[in-house]
């Protein structure tokens, strides 16, 4: 059986997309600034730097690598029982 090669694309981009947001507003708004806080009294050569671009395409290369396990797994393994 072949892999939905379409389907891992979208939802690579749809899990990059969604762990971005939720590691903006988790780590960027919420614990911001006391990881800002803790690195500047660890290393103060880290203050004011932020999340680079290459850590933002590494977290949709990975969220990539996930959909493409999934979608390979599927097919041989079965999908998962719901609840109950």
């Amino acid at each position: 059986m072949a892999i939905n090669t379409s389907k891992v694309v979208v939802g690579g981009l749809a899990a990059g997309v969604v762990a971005n947001i939720i590691g903006f507003l988790g780590f960027g708004v919420l614990l911001g600034p006391r990881f800002e806080a803790e690195a500047a009294a660890v290393a103060p050569a880290l203050q004011g730097r932020g999340m680079t671009s290459g850590a933002i395409a590494t977290n949709v290369v990975a969220t990539f690598v996930v959909a493409f396990c999934s979608s390979s797994c599927t097919p041989r393994c079965g999908r998962a029982s719901g609840p109950g």
